[in-house]
Order: structure tokens, then sequence, then C-alpha cells
């Protein structure tokens, strides 16, 4: 797919997001072992380990000189 950018889960009826672009999140990865996404800090530790994911933005393709990316979005 592509690297993961964003993903939208919710907790207790509230909907709740977290983007790599935020100061504290350096990585998403899923784990298909616990079926859960692990969220990693700037320093590459884990911090969060979220279930219940309904939505995840992949991104696709990167063109650094003009800063455009392609982003594919998958509900779950």
């Amino acid at each position: 797919m592509g690297e993961i950018k964003k993903i939208v889960y919710q907790i207790g009826g509230d909907r709740k997001a977290v983007t790599v672009k935020e100061a504290r999140v350096s990585q998403i990865i899923q784990d298909n072992k616990s079926h859960s996404f692990k969220v990693f800090n700037e320093e590459g530790q884990l911090s969060l380990e979220v279930y219940g994911v309904i939505e995840v933005h992949y991104n696709l393709l990167s063109n650094y000189d003009n800063e455009e990316e392609q982003f594919q979005r998958v509900r779950f």
C-alpha cells in the first residue's frame, strides 16, 4: 500500500485521529498479529497501541520537489 500517515479510531463513541505529522508521532505501523496499529514517538519508541481503527490513510507517492502527496483512504 504505502506508508501509513493517519489512523482514525473510535473510543467510547468519540472519533479520534493520530497523524504522523503531529509533533510527537514519527511512525504508525499495522500489527497484523494483534490486529492493532502501533504509534511510535519521535525517539522511535512505542508510545501507543490502537485497536478499533475505522479508517487508515496511506501515503502512496511523495514528490518532495513540490511537496505534493497522494493518499489512499481505506475504511473498515
